[in-house]
């Protein structure tokens, strides 16, 4: 039986970055943390989208990814989580260090196959947009940040197809609740709700 996705936030969280950076505690210096991170995935979305796509899904570059956003202050950047975790109500599926780095590499190669198809295939972004963002945050290979690892991964996607990088949401959207169903229906088995509000939100066809 599959659980239930909330990408790693409590229900009434109106953000996707939970985790150990939104425990409670002071608003102005979670306010600051935040606005690094954002700039550090924007930093990385210019940096990164002239790079080939494929060039996109190796476990070091993720891993690289995650450690730059988080900030090599933070001890878990870079790293693959070494413990269990639970989000709310997503509990992952992997839990130990070799089945996390197993799947990451499992998720990369998936990646670069639908890499293939987009290529011959423009339509076919859409399919992998939507397959590397859910897949990484089904796995939440990271003790904190793999919402916004996904996200940097999808919008420099969208720069390396010459689109313009668009989130898939923007923190506190009115429509954040119908993106956690969306996910949660996508870890029963039905992308369909997914991939529509992901067609409306970046504008993709296919």
């Amino acid at each position: 039986m599959s659980v239930p996705h909330n990408n790693g936030v409590a229900e009434s969280e109106a953000f996707p970055w939970a985790g150990r950076h939104d425990a409670p505690g002071n608003t102005e210096a979670k306010r600051v943390l935040r606005a690094s991170q954002d700039a550090a995935m924007r930093r990385l979305i210019e940096e990164y989208g002239s790079i080939e796509a494929a060039e996109l899904f190796s476990v070091a570059r993720l891993k690289e990814i995650h450690r730059r956003i988080l900030g090599d202050a933070d001890p878990q950047a870079g790293r693959l989580r070494d413990a269990p975790i639970r989000l709310s109500k997503h509990i992952p599926p992997l839990q130990t260090a070799d089945e996390l780095e197993h799947a990451l590499s499992g998720y990369c190669d998936d990646c670069r196959t639908r890499v293939q198809l987009t290529a011959k295939k423009p339509a076919a972004l859409a399919a992998l947009l939507g397959f590397a963002f859910w897949k990484l945050v089904y796995i939440a290979p990271f003790a904190d940040g793999n919402g916004r690892v996904a996200h940097a991964v999808i919008q420099i996607l969208q720069s390396t197809y010459g689109r313009t990088p668009a989130a898939l949401y923007e923190r506190g959207r009115v429509d954040y609740p119908r993106f956690l169903d969306t996910l949660r229906a996508y870890d029963a088995g039905n992308a369909t709700p997914f991939f529509e509000l992901l067609r409306e939100n970046l504008g993709l066809e296919g």
